[in-house]
């Protein structure tokens, strides 16, 4: 059984979060999985600025273990992983240690950690910081993150 056919109170209250902070994320099903897919905008005065789009997978067994985010565009080079980029080796990203998941998240959260994540590889990828940091979003006066 898929965990919203067991906790369907549980997938109202998450669309509906979802739906209310981020009205471009679409839920659909994605090889037999749920899966939110939608882009990840800031504010921004920057034309040029690239929204990230996203897909977050769950498995059966959310929401004890986190969804899985795959970025679909911008592409995002397949050596662009490990620890030094926050990416799994599947290539999902790494938004929160996963020792530090809790049940209590909501994919409203996940898109915000993954936001947070966005604009630290782009502070990173463009050399703005040493590095990314594992908390938090870096700024460019933190040279180095957090």
């Amino acid at each position: 059984m898929k965990w919203y056919e067991a906790d369907k109170k549980r997938l109202v209250l998450e669309y509906e979060k979802v739906k209310s902070k981020y009205p471009q994320f679409k839920l659909g099903i994605y090889k037999d999985c749920l899966a939110w897919e939608g882009e990840i905008h800031f504010d921004s005065e920057d034309k040029d600025f690239i929204p990230l789009k996203v897909r977050i997978i769950y498995d059966d067994s959310y929401p004890i273990s986190p969804p899985k985010v795959f970025p679909i565009e911008p592409k995002i080079p397949d050596n662009f992983w490990g620890h030094e980029w926050h990416r799994w080796e599947e290539g999902n990203i790494c938004y929160v240690n996963p020792k530090n998941w809790s049940i209590n998240y909501y994919t409203v959260d996940v898109i915000s950690k993954v936001q947070t994540w966005y604009i630290n590889f782009l502070l990173y990828a463009f050399k703005k910081i040493d590095k990314m940091p594992d908390v938090g979003i870096a700024t460019i006066s933190d040279k180095g993150g957090n």
